[in-house]
């Protein structure tokens, strides 16, 4: 009798099973919300080109979502229903081996790479209407 758990609340452990039914790249900066839905925009966009298709359930289930802390946004794969997420993205060796094949890896680093050079672009820009050249 004393080895028994009683479960009280059933939507914590609802919650937190599902935590690890989705893959998702947060986007967390202190830049304005404008531009982390530009930067959410292009990851998914980008994630939905890479991402191996089948049925199309897994690109169909991307999404963009406001993080747990509601000051950032977050790209996410999967669902209730498509739990295949994490799978596709690392692999598997256990029960059938199936080799990874990222999606939102690159798709991220693509996003890291585009603007990092469009805010090194807009810098120079706002550098050279502030500071005018010097002629000697």
């Amino acid at each position: 009798m004393a080895d028994q758990v009683v479960v009280t609340n059933i939507g914590v452990f609802s919650r937190v099973g599902l935590m690890f039914q989705y893959l998702a790249a947060k986007i967390d900066t202190d830049v304005k919300s404008d531009i982390q839905m530009d930067i959410a925009k292009f990851v998914l966009k980008r994630a939905q080109e890479l991402v191996p298709v089948r049925t199309g359930a897994l690109r169909n289930s991307g999404r963009i979502a406001m993080t747990s802390n509601r000051k950032g946004l977050e790209v996410r794969f999967g669902t209730s229903r498509v739990r295949y997420a994490m799978v596709v993205e690392f692999g598997r060796m256990a029960y059938a081996p199936f080799p990874p094949k990222p999606y939102i890896r690159p798709a991220v680093q693509a996003a890291q790479k585009k603007w990092q050079q469009a805010a090194k672009a807009s810098f120079v820009k706002a550098k050279r209407s502030t500071f005018p050249r010097v002629i000697r």
